[in-house]
């Protein structure tokens, strides 16, 4: 029930504007109400089929990353990495930026607000993987699917430009 009218009315605007994953909206039985939306949005595909369900949007992962107190890092394979030819056309690697790794959420605002800021407790992150197709696959780092930030190894984190410096002052629990 966090579909909000205002939410709802973004999803038309995206839709109006031609954003590809809000296509559903255009559609002559898409719903109208925002009953009718959050209906919707609480099919499964497994039931329903594909094309017939409302897929991860950015308002539903943040609000998975919300409930988990947690922020989502997100790998998409669809998306161009910057030293790819479509990236460097369009001039994506200005900033060396790879738009494949997307973080939904946020983590202490003192840490990520400043150049090596350090975390004072354990932040923990959901990692999703979307290759080719439309969904994401979570990921399990050492058997866990919530992981605690400063434990994924160095490199993994630097892939998300927003986590490259983050230290922690916190101790981290054993790793399990």
């Amino acid at each position: 029930d966090s579909l909000t009218e205002e939410i709802v009315d973004l999803y038309r605007m995206c839709a109006s504007a031609g954003v590809e994953d809000f296509a559903w909206l255009n559609h002559h039985r898409a719903p109208m109400t925002l009953d009718e939306v959050r209906a919707f949005a609480r099919k499964r595909g497994s039931e329903e089929g594909a094309g017939k369900c409302l897929w991860a949007d950015e308002h539903a992962m943040r609000t998975v990353a919300s409930t988990a107190d947690a922020v989502l890092l997100l790998i998409d394979e669809q998306a161009p990495s910057s030293g790819s030819r479509s990236g460097r056309r369009r001039g994506d690697d200005a900033r060396g930026e790879d738009s494949r790794f997307v973080m939904l959420g946020d983590i202490e605002p003192s840490a990520q607000d400043s150049p090596g800021g350090a975390l004072t407790s354990p932040a923990r992150c959901l990692i999703l993987h979307r290759s080719r197709r439309q969904h994401f696959s979570p990921v399990r780092h050492r058997g866990c699917g919530l992981i605690d930030i400063m434990a994924l190894p160095e490199e993994t984190r630097a892939l998300w430009p927003r986590l490259r410096t983050l230290t922690c002052t916190a101790a981290l629990p054993p790793a399990a």
